[in-house]
């Protein structure tokens, strides 16, 4: 077998890729990394340097995984800030690191990924090569790996993270009532005063997918995005390209959901779509009008989903998903820093983490992969 370095997406195909993405992912997809590279998103503009492994067989590539060279912690959703501030107090550089993640997308996907017609050995090797690559940095960190994932990392010694998000699971829903009915009284109540309360703003909603997206679709995608990016004071990541990539490349893996108001489009919401699942992405709205949000991101988005078998995931925050009809999810993370006395205490950091993370889903410190 022999390992290859890609500084590009492009310096493999789009069938060599895809065949490594066995559960179809949108987020995985030849598609998605070259969008993000080919309009600008990716760079000395935002500090994601593609490097990317392959593992090859006679010239046929098997396995692989998206890595990127990091200069700093922005764009990754699991924090590390603490652990680049204590690195730098000290006098050490903590970058550039050395991640496997998909950039700015909280997602939970496979990060070994392995063709069919390998040896499911050949995960062990993919890790340990990489392992290999980042002893010339500070630390390697695998975002948002899956529970399946979790016992490779940790055979060699990488320590696995614990985080939460909050998902909608579709239990067999046949519409939007069964769903409400299935919660509580108080999570009822409130989902019926906020749908209300924007059906009295005259608003109609629409979604839109594969053929019916154009490319002034992707540019309310990014007008959107960016009246969330000013609202919020955060940095602008993608481009306007990047939208219309999207839009032109992978159609079939985008549902966009439109508020309409006196002929109007006044907010979106962008979701990805795989097979079994629907994510929420990015939204934004030129309008302040209350509870639109939650119609468009969550409400409509969910009635989509149990009329398409999906489940649903809405992004990487917070709290206020739970009275709206998602549950608190565990999300896992691996890490190995090379400092041997930080490696001790950043090891011990998570442990505490992991055991709060139980606590918070009443498993009284007994956790497990699931």
């Amino acid at each position: 077998m022999h390992l290859r370095i890609l500084k590009s997406i492009t310096e493999i195909s789009a069938e060599d890729w895809d065949k490594l993405n066995g559960t179809q992912n949108p987020f995985l997809s030849y598609s998605f990394f070259y969008s993000l590279e080919e309009s600008d998103s990716l760079g000395t503009r935002t500090g994601w340097f593609t490097h990317f492994i392959v593992i090859e067989d006679n010239s046929e590539i098997i396995a692989g995984t998206c890595l990127y060279l990091k200069n700093n912690s922005y764009g990754e959703y699991i924090f590390d800030w603490d652990w680049a501030d204590a690195y730098t107090r000290s006098g050490l550089e903590y970058y550039p690191k050395l991640i496997s993640a998909l950039p700015f997308t909280p997602i939970t996907t496979p990060k070994l990924l392995v063709s069919p017609k390998a040896d499911i050995a050949v995960k062990d090797f993919l890790l340990s090569e990489i392992i290999k690559i980042s002893q010339s940095y500070s630390s390697f960190h695998s975002l948002f790996i899956p529970a399946d994932e979790c016992q490779y990392y940790q055979n060699q010694g990488l320590q696995i993270r614990h985080t939460l998000q909050y998902h909608w699971e579709n239990k067999g829903y046949k519409d939007f009532n069964e769903f409400l009915a299935a919660l509580k009284q108080k999570k009822r109540q409130k989902i019926r005063r906020e749908r209300k309360a924007i059906q009295q703003e005259d608003i109609e909603f629409k979604s839109y997918r594969g053929d019916e997206l154009q490319a002034e679709h992707a540019e309310l995608m990014y007008g959107f995005y960016l009246s969330t990016v000013d609202k919020k004071n955060a940095y602008d990541y993608l481009s306007a390209e990047f939208f219309q990539m999207i839009v032109e490349k992978m159609p079939q893996s985008i549902v966009f959901f439109t508020a309409e108001k006196d002929c109007k489009v006044i907010a979106g919401a962008l979701c990805f779509l795989s097979n079994d699942k629907l994510y929420g992405r990015y939204w934004g709205s030129q309008q302040d009008i209350q509870y639109l949000h939650f119609e468009l991101c969550y409400y409509q988005a969910i009635e989509y989903a149990i009329k398409h078998g999906l489940d649903y995931e809405a992004g990487a925050q917070g709290e206020h998903k739970i009275p709206r009809g998602f549950s608190p999810t565990r999300i896992y993370s691996a890490h190995s820093i090379n400092h041997p006395d930080f490696k001790k205490a950043i090891n011990d950091a998570i442990l505490r983490e992991n055991e709060y993370i139980a606590e918070v889903l009443g498993e009284g410190g007994n956790w497990a992969y699931k």
